[in-house]
């Protein structure tokens, strides 16, 4: 249903663009949004009836360098932040495990070498799992951490009151601003809240409050006596078992559940798009009250995800089950004062974006990082993922190659054809260098 990136990148303007470097504010400044769980289809993808679901972040990519083909590190939100703030894969820093895992104090982060370089450093998170004990404060300054799970319409007015702040001086700052709009439940505050499904008064109208509901779902069942397992973690906080999926499958196949019709299916669907249409717009006022502070115009703005949402297209509504493009294929989109828009389809990850602003801010770039996208970017490049639950995945622009232990699963190309002999090579071999390097 939803097209997404390729319906919006038609409408841009269509650019061979390799990332030649432009000239730059010399104190450029960096504001970092993260849309937690959020699909790429999803901006740019039209509801319905034909009304936008983005229509800010269409207007922001317009002006921007848009990538395509964006792939998160993995499919959890610790884990892909840690990915974005240190240039690393999550597991350089140790395995992935919430009981275990945490970023050390000494660890370079973007913040921390913004930071040792004159930069403001802030983050305005909502909690969660990038609340401060799990260790993703290294660097910065000020971390103002909201109630768990919140949306951007709690940390965007904080971030407006520190956009004012910043304005008053003439530093150069990082200001990192998250929520979790599009993270379930998907029914976030707002008056944007069901405008799909305007007439559903179904069971899941209540039940879709409860952030349990959609771990009860397998497949087009729910299974209201499951209850999924938690963990306390490293920070002392509770999260969701990652075996969750597979209990909830043996579950299923000993209880009969409840059969959801498509109108109930229908309705869950429409309140995730209804949480991207409200992050759209909150994001849209960050956006617009950059510009009003006047610092629009010596400030580079990053809109990425950190991953997506399955939404049952390979079986829960979770992202935490798979490494498909579907949990792991992110929006990311950076516009630069003085820089010409462009689209740029060769594969990138969200590794990458901590060397582009390094780049961008004239400080030097560690060699063991991937180089910045103002570089230019590989047609061919094998990008990494990894999972809590022990999943492994090699994307390319050809197809991607997905492997747990000795087991490898081959997803075809996106036109949804068979990986071609030279593509299957490609993936292989990237697959065989890190079994050999482990």
């Amino acid at each position: 249903m939803h097209q997404g990136f390729p319906s919006l990148l038609t409408g841009l303007i269509a650019l061979n663009v390799l990332g030649c470097r432009v000239p730059v504010h010399e104190d450029m400044s960096f504001l970092v949004i993260s849309m937690d769980t959020v699909r790429a289809d999803h901006i740019g993808a039209q509801d319905a009836s034909g009304h936008p679901l983005s229509p800010s972040l269409n207007a922001f990519a317009a002006e921007s360098m848009v990538y395509s083909r964006a792939f998160a590190q993995s499919n959890e939100t610790l884990f892909s932040h840690t990915a974005l703030f240190t240039g690393r894969n999550p597991s350089h820093w140790g395995d992935l495990s919430y009981l275990s895992y945490r970023l050390p104090a000494d660890a370079p982060t973007l913040a921390s070498l913004l930071s040792r370089a004159g930069y403001q450093t802030e983050a305005i998170v909502a909690g969660g799992h990038l609340s401060p004990g799990f260790g993703l404060t290294v660097g910065f300054q000020r971390y103002q951490s909201m109630q768990d799970f919140s949306s951007f319409q709690e940390t965007v007015p904080r971030a407006q009151e520190r956009l004012a702040a910043l304005a008053e001086t003439d530093r150069p700052f990082l200001l990192f601003v998250h929520g979790y709009d599009a993270h379930s439940p998907y029914v976030k505050p707002g008056t944007l809240f069901r405008p799909d499904t305007p007439d559903y008064e179904g069971e899941l109208l209540q039940l879709a409050r409860n952030p349990l509901t959609v771990e009860r779902i397998y497949g087009d069942r729910y299974y209201p006596e499951f209850l999924p397992g938690s963990l306390t973690g490293a920070s002392g906080r509770d999260v969701l078992d990652p075996e969750v999926f597979t209990e909830l499958e043996r579950h299923a196949e000993t209880h009969p559940g409840q059969q959801l019709s498509a109108e109930d299916l229908a309705f869950l669907q429409g309140t995730y798009d209804a949480a991207i249409r409200n992050l759209d717009f909150f994001v849209g006022v960050l956006l617009e009250d950059l510009a009003a502070q006047g610092l629009a115009e010596r400030t580079t703005v990053v809109v990425l995800a950190d991953h997506g949402e399955d939404l049952l297209d390979h079986g829960f509504f979770n992202h935490r089950f798979s490494l498909h493009d579907e949990n792991i294929h992110v929006p990311l989109m950076i516009r630069t004062p003085g820089q010409a828009p462009g689209v740029v389809t060769d594969p990138v990850a969200l590794t990458d974006v901590l060397p582009s602003v390094l780049s961008l801010a004239e400080l030097s770039v560690p060699a063991e990082l991937s180089a910045p996208l103002a570089a230019g970017t590989d047609p061919d490049r094998v990008v990494y993922a990894e999972s809590l639950r022990g999943e492994q995945s090699w994307r390319s622009r050809h197809g991607r190659l997905i492997a747990r232990g000795d087991t490898v699963q081959w997803v075809g190309s996106e036109e949804g054809g068979a990986l071609s002999s030279e593509a299957e090579q490609v993936l292989r071999q990237a697959h065989t260098a890190a079994r050999s390097d482990q």
